[in-house]
């Protein structure tokens, strides 16, 4: 089921995915825990990645206070934190 109301969030993952569809790179997005965000994608496309999600993610909805997102990289979760 698919709802025409979603979170501003689900606005952000969704462009999000859409731009990396559109720039034809071979990540892909995994999951999404709470606030966090799952990629998987290959070295030399992670600097555009985080590029994309972190401005997805900061500007998925105006705010009067900045909306700061952190990006952790590693060959596992944990090495990402």
């Amino acid at each position: 089921m698919r709802s025409s109301v979603r979170p501003s969030r689900w606005r952000g993952l969704e462009q999000g995915d859409r731009r990396l569809v559109r720039a034809k790179l071979e990540t892909k997005m995994l999951l999404q825990i709470h606030d966090e965000l799952v990629f998987e994608a290959p070295e030399a496309e992670v600097g555009r990645v985080v590029a994309i999600a972190r401005t997805q993610m900061e500007q998925v909805y105006p705010l009067k206070v900045p909306l700061v997102a952190d990006v952790g990289v590693g060959a596992s979760w944990g090495e990402a934190h």
